[in-house]
């Protein structure tokens, strides 16, 4: 079972990581496109360890940003 969680696990980085890419790292249309909830977005984006990069719709001002920025 190790194996196929870990595929899971891979494939939803990957998945989160192009729709990133695609929406040029903004959290809300990402979260949307995806169909799921920005606060779940986060949590996953912090469970992969992914870094976001800003964008004018995302800044350091957002406390959700923090709070990434102090879990690396």
């Amino acid at each position: 079972m190790n194996q196929l969680r870990d595929s899971i696990l891979a494939y939803e980085r990957k998945l989160i990581l192009e729709a990133l890419a695609v929406h040029n790292h903004n959290v809300i249309r990402t979260a949307r496109a995806l169909g799921i909830n920005r606060t779940h977005l986060y949590k996953c984006i912090a469970k992969h360890k992914i870094k976001l990069e800003p964008n004018k719709y995302h800044n350091e001002g957002n406390a959700a940003w923090r709070a990434l920025k102090d879990a690396e």
